[in-house]
């Protein structure tokens, strides 16, 4: 499919979105239970001009950015050495496998026992989205061509030339696929973790107070703008991921 029909379909898509939703605004006739499209775009423009908003904003993505570095870190970290040694890989699998099963407000609600609120969010962050990083690493350690390897031990390749040459370019696009998957989940464990535990400056601080208050045309307003600004993150580093793969010619 070309890329301009591409957009009009999506265009075409948000536009209904929108009519659809004027129109259940209209029949339930309550902004504090659906607020109409104009009234939440018109607080939308408002935030955007308002200092404090951005400051909320960028608390949180330090939050973001923070625990998807710490992730994919240790992710990374587990996953090589997962991927290297059966030992290591059936040691981490138990651990991985509990923390994948457990819901995140399970995690939050535990962790506030434990961590100060500015924390929370990143620490359950770094826990739900490091075994998709390790996963990854170690799917691609074990989708080496065995081939490769065999030829590379026939020629005597010493241990890290055949980490260098042969397996680290093969689980690169593993680990790329798990940037792309665990960044998503990243931002919106993060906000989760905001709205629970409270922090003094954060977004999902400003969603459960606005909550509280019925002040639901505030609530979609900030919902929308995490949205869009989501997309626009996302997109970024896709877009970076993209050259970087043809510059590198990873298979990705």
């Amino acid at each position: 499919m070309k890329k301009h029909l591409k957009v009009l379909i999506t265009l075409f898509s948000l536009i209904v979105i929108i009519i659809s939703w004027q129109v259940a605004a209209n029949v339930i006739k309550s902004s504090l239970i659906l607020p109409s499209p104009t009234s939440v775009f018109s607080t939308m423009l408002k935030l955007i001009f308002k200092s404090e908003f951005w400051e909320h904003f960028f608390y949180t993505m330090f939050r973001v950015f923070t625990s998807f570095a710490i992730a994919l870190f240790l992710g990374g970290i587990i996953g090589v050495f997962s991927g290297l040694n059966p030992f290591i890989k059936q040691f981490f699998k138990l651990p991985l496998a509990i923390i994948k099963s457990t819901p995140v407000v399970a995690i939050i609600l535990v962790a506030l026992f434990w961590l100060k609120s500015n924390t929370i969010p990143i620490f359950v962050s770094v826990l739900m989205t490091l075994p998709i990083i390790a996963t990854n690493v170690t799917n691609g350690f074990l989708n080496v061509n065995k081939n490769l390897l065999q030829m590379a031990n026939l020629y005597n390749f010493t241990f890290f030339q055949k980490f260098f040459k042969i397996q680290l370019p093969a689980v690169i696009p593993y680990f790329v696929s798990g940037i792309n998957s665990a960044f998503g989940l990243s931002w919106k464990v993060v906000i989760a973790g905001e709205i629970l535990s409270l922090p003094q400056k954060a977004i999902g601080t400003v969603l459960s107070k606005a909550q509280i208050h019925l002040e639901s045309h505030l609530v979609l307003a900030y919902t929308i703008l995490i949205i869009i600004f989501s997309f626009l993150i996302e997109a970024l580093i896709s877009f970076i991921i993209k050259k970087l793969s043809k510059r590198y010619k990873w298979n990705y």
